[in-house]
């Protein structure tokens, strides 16, 4: 079935996470301004060709998949299915079984780059862990790709047994765990919460169109005046 309407999600040059965490995604490079015209060119194309199908949202402070993870709740409430397009791990946490999938590029049995689906039953297939141990699962282990630092010593197998035996991080608060783990987790509390607030997509965000002639400048005020991608 093709789409009653899509979205081209922007992050926000303003970042409310860098404001908590100073190294929050500074290892990143910037796209060379060549990339940034074609970019915007494709923007307005799209904007041009696909009126009133196709818009292009952002959200002051915020990131493009925390207005997906809004958009996938507005449409799973409204009981249409959404798919999101694209590479970024985080939306995993707004997958939701029969509703909201995902796009990513894959490998056909050849070696090409392809695109197909990822479902639920599918991340947690491959994380190990249930849809709603996703955020405890990322917050364990962190994201250095990020710059978010995660409990030390707690990779993806220890988080994985971790949360099938205690089913959350809260039951691991209350848990005695003995040895190193332990320890390294005894002293992660405390930075716990502020890891969640970076790792957890914010689904309530208010997204806003942006102008396709402002589509590379950031959000002031809450009004489009300067986003970056």
């Amino acid at each position: 079935n093709h789409p009653k309407v899509a979205f081209i999600c922007l992050d926000s040059v303003q970042s409310l996470r860098r404001e908590k965490c100073p190294d929050y995604k500074m290892s990143r490079l910037q796209p060379p301004p060549e990339f940034r015209a074609a970019y915007n060119a494709i923007l307005r194309d799209l904007a041009h060709d696909l009126k009133d199908r196709v818009y292009i949202v952002a959200a002051k402070g915020y990131e493009a998949d925390d207005v997906m993870a809004a958009i996938a709740k507005q449409a799973t409430k409204a009981g249409d299915r959404c798919v999101l397009m694209t590479d970024d791990k985080d939306v995993r946490q707004c997958l939701k079984k029969g509703f909201v999938t995902s796009q990513r590029r894959m490998n056909d049995e050849l070696g090409r780059a392809t695109w197909g689906f990822l479902t639920c039953e599918h991340a947690e297939a491959d994380w190990g862990v249930s849809r709603e141990q996703f955020v405890d699962y990322q917050i364990l282990t962190g994201d250095p790709t990020d710059g978010i630092h995660g409990a030390d010593g707690v990779g993806p197998k220890t988080a994985v047994k971790l949360l099938l035996q205690h089913g959350s991080i809260e039951g691991l608060k209350k848990a005695e765990i003995p040895g190193k783990i332990g320890d390294s987790l005894a002293s992660f509390w405390a930075r716990e919460p502020n890891v969640r607030e970076l790792i957890t997509l914010n689904d309530d965000v208010d997204y806003l169109e942006v102008p396709i002639d402002q589509s590379d400048r950031s959000f002031q005020d809450g009004h489009p005046a300067d986003v970056s991608f």
